[in-house]
Formats: C-alpha cells, structure tokens, sequence
C-alpha cells in the first residue's frame, strides 16, 4: 500500500512510510477511518471494494462460510455433541425451532457473513438474503437425491399374469 488516500478532504499517508510494510497499527488506523485495506474511500466516506474479482471472491466465501455454519448447526451434532446439547438446552422454543430448520438458520447465520461482503447498508442487506439463498442453494446441491414412488401398472382385467 502506497500513495496518499484522500478521507473527508484530509490527505493522509500513514501507510505509505515503508513502502511493502504494512503493520497491524496501520490496520487499525484504517479501520478508524472506516476504510480497509485494498479499498477506495469515497467522497461521501464510504468505502468501495477495490475491484469486481475481490467481491466475488468475498461473496463466494461468505456464501461458503454460511453454508457450513448452518449445516453444523442445523443437521450435525457436532463435535463432542456440543450443537445437540444446545440444540436440547434451546428446547421447542423459537429459537429452538429455528435450529431444525435448515433454511430458517441460514437467514441469520448470513447476516453477519453479509457484513464481510460489504458494509453499505444497501449492499449489505441484498447480500444478506443472496448469502442465505446461495446458502439453500448449495444444501439442496449437496442433498442426495428424492426416491421416486414405484409406478404402479395399470390394471387389465387379468390379475395373474406377471409383468
């Protein structure tokens, strides 16, 4: 990271003292001024991913993230049982309802994996319910495959003949 950023006005090159070093303070100092690494500040403040291939590649994760946090949640029991303890201890209540059901889970496991995506309000919203879509999609993919009911054979008049 090199170069002056512009926020609110201000020039600022914190980052740019040692050119190829970036430090955990400069993290934090980004972070204070609402932007991150990679990203664009705005003129209205805001932050804007750096390219289209870095979005994808959040979203796709998130979506990833989202799909395996629910799963664990809402289909396995964990390791040392510890999600069926708590799926008991929640009992029939509402939040213990939420847990058996795949797709009701992944609407919220999504929305703090929404704020990894983006931190726009807008964005964030739209990739919260795309995240837990994307998220059923991948549970349905990964599903295995619905039994068909056997087809019965109409029937003719005569009944002892094999088919």
């Amino acid at each position: 990271l090199s170069g002056v950023a512009q926020h609110e006005g201000r020039a600022y090159d914190r980052i740019a003292r040692q050119p190829g070093i970036f430090q955990p303070a400069d993290l934090l100092y980004l972070r204070a001024l609402g932007t991150e690494p990679g990203s664009a500040v705005t003129e209205g403040g805001g932050t804007q991913i750096g390219s289209a291939g870095d979005l994808l590649t959040r979203f796709v994760l998130a979506v990833l993230a989202t799909w395996r946090v629910t799963h664990l949640l809402a289909n396995e029991d964990g390791p040392a049982d510890v999600v069926f303890r708590l799926r008991r201890w929640l009992g029939d209540g509402f939040v213990g309802s939420l847990m058996d059901c795949f797709n009701c889970t992944s609407v919220w496991i999504a929305a703090p994996f929404a704020l990894f995506v983006s931190t726009d309000p807008l964005t964030w919203a739209l990739s919260w319910l795309a995240l837990s879509g994307g998220a059923c999609l991948l549970e349905r993919l990964g599903a295995s495959p619905a039994k068909e009911a056997p087809q019965s054979m109409p029937k003719e008049g005569n009944e002892d003949v094999l088919r």
